[in-house]
Formats: C-alpha cells, structure tokens, sequence
C-alpha cells in the first residue's frame, strides 16, 4: 500500500490459486486504481514445466505475463 500511495511500481507474485489472493490486505490491493491480477504459466519464459501464476500488480509492463499466455 505504502509503495502504491508513494507513486511507485510494485508487483506481488504467487501461484494462480493460492489463498494468498484471498487474504484480505492483499484482496483490498485489487481496489486500487491501476492495480490487476495478472495470469500466465511460467513455462513461457524458461520454466520446464506449466507453472500456473499470478502477478497482482500496478506495473504495465507486467502484461508480458499474459501475452505470454496466448501463446501457450
């Protein structure tokens, strides 16, 4: 909140379905104008294997996450 309220960029990683999403400091983020929750798998950028991920977020240059998803 603190970076979001400083005008900085921040992003907050963790698999597609954890509960993580759900826990109510990290749920208020979503509120936040120009805050998304991002998906993609990870095996587009090297990972061996699928690696369902979401990426909650204000950076727009983390929609490379789901282009690379597309493509998948």
């Amino acid at each position: 909140m603190l970076q979001w309220k400083a005008g900085g960029l921040f992003s907050i990683e963790n698999p597609r379905r954890s509960y993580m999403w759900l826990y109510n400091p990290v749920a208020r983020l979503l509120n936040l104008p120009g805050v998304e929750l991002k998906y993609g798998d990870q095996c587009c950028f090297g990972c061996e294997y699928a690696k369902p991920t979401g990426w909650l977020t204000n950076a727009e240059h983390v929609d490379v996450v789901e282009i690379g998803r597309a493509h998948v």
